[in-house]
């Protein structure tokens, strides 16, 4: 699978650092959000953490749930396999917030 294909088809295996400036829609407070996501960072042995819903599409309410997948390093290859799971959504609607490098 090339490169770019990786990408369209599975964000959360390309390296990314998380996304600073972090703007989730209303109802969230951005600097709470990015500080709860650099401590999930910090906290190891993440591979990925995607938004998506909502939030991710930018049509977020006030009152909008936050979907967030959080991968371990392990899960991530293994969930990507999966049309009907859940992360068949993600790939299609995700935001990438980070990738472990």
């Amino acid at each position: 699978m090339s490169v770019a294909a990786t990408e369209t088809a599975r964000p959360w295996m390309v390296v990314r650092p998380l996304v600073e400036d972090l703007d989730l829609g209303p109802g969230l407070d951005p600097g709470l959000a990015q500080a709860a996501l650099q401590r999930l960072v910090a906290s190891g042995g993440l591979q990925a953490v995607v938004v998506f819903g909502s939030r991710a599409r930018g049509a977020a309410k006030f009152a909008s749930d936050l979907d967030l997948v959080v991968q371990g390093q392990a899960d991530a290859a293994y969930l990507a396999q999966s049309r009907w799971h859940v992360m068949g959504d993600v790939a299609r609607e995700g935001r990438v917030l980070y990738v472990a490098g």
